[in-house]
């Protein structure tokens, strides 16, 4: 598979907050699929945050605030997204048609049994440096993914105004870590986490879109 893009992150999102409930015997049917992800095999963004710890990584471009860190939950060095706003890096250039973008993340809380709260993930097409552009609806264009509390939903965008959106439930836990993956191909999207597949939607991504930008966004009461 040629001409992909691979970006490797990872971070961890303070209070993203999760309550496991109490274990039930599943009688269900069980259905069972592939994993059916392919990464790209062209990196052309890729950031393992190995600068100092407390510091912000000079790769990324905020409004908000994080710094560096380390976690006794999972190895390596973290990026703590601790505040209101955009998160985005500098990742310089058009996506191709197709191309796949993948992180680690681990959604926390401080406070006890609180709210499932999450973060969004957008695709963006505009411009890089005016990350305001578009206001609450950012960029042109774009794909905004949810990882919200006990469900994920997706919301398709052109010039301001959604054109596709959709739901489905799934449960996080808090202190746990998640891979997160995103395959692009022309308008068909697919996300997965741990290897489930999320949504997988043949016309997700609005046509003849050029996309330029990876935005991840905090709300205001996502870092209380």
């Amino acid at each position: 598979m040629k001409n992909l893009l691979a970006i490797t992150l990872s971070l961890l999102l303070l209070n993203a907050v999760y309550t496991i409930a109490t274990a039930q015997v599943d009688t269900s049917i069980k259905v069972y699929s592939k994993y059916d992800f392919v990464p790209g095999d062209k990196i052309v963004f890729f950031d393992d945050f190995n600068e100092n710890l407390g510091d912000f990584p000079a790769a990324w471009n905020t409004n908000g605030s994080g710094e560096i860190v380390t976690t006794s939950m999972a190895p390596g060095k973290w990026f703590q997204l601790t505040g209101n706003g955009f998160y985005i890096p500098d990742t310089k250039g058009d996506f191709p048609d197709n191309f796949t973008a993948e992180f680690d993340f681990i959604p926390t809380n401080k406070a006890e049994d609180a709210q499932a709260i999450g973060f969004g993930f957008y695709i963006v097409s505009g411009n890089i440096k005016d990350p305001m552009e578009g206001g609450a609806i950012p960029g042109k264009s774009g794909m905004k993914l949810s990882i919200d509390g006990y469900s994920s939903y997706y919301s398709a965008y052109t010039e301001g105004a959604y054109t596709l959106n959709g739901n489905t439930d799934y449960e996080l836990i808090k202190n746990t870590v998640y891979h997160f993956a995103v395959w692009v191909q022309k308008q068909r999207i697919r996300m997965y986490l741990n290897e489930k597949k999320i949504f997988d939607v043949p016309r997700g991504m609005p046509e003849g879109v050029k996309y330029n930008i990876l935005r991840f966004e905090m709300g205001a009461n996502q870092y209380q």
